[in-house]
């Protein structure tokens, strides 16, 4: 259930995750934790929707 929510809320992190678990043995090396972060980030822009530049 925890995955398809994951995919529901945070698409790219999920993946991210996915891929580091794949490639990089998993959050616990640097590259992975890497991967996951910018995951991170790219979902909280989708979800902001760029909110800032609509602000006036």
């Amino acid at each position: 259930m925890l995955p398809v929510l994951g995919l529901l809320f945070l698409p790219t992190t999920t993946l991210g995750f996915c891929w580091a678990v794949a490639s990089f043995g998993g959050v616990s090396s640097f590259s992975g934790l890497l991967v996951v972060l910018i995951g991170l980030i790219i979902d909280f822009g989708l979800i902001g929707n760029g909110r800032g530049a609509v602000r006036r």
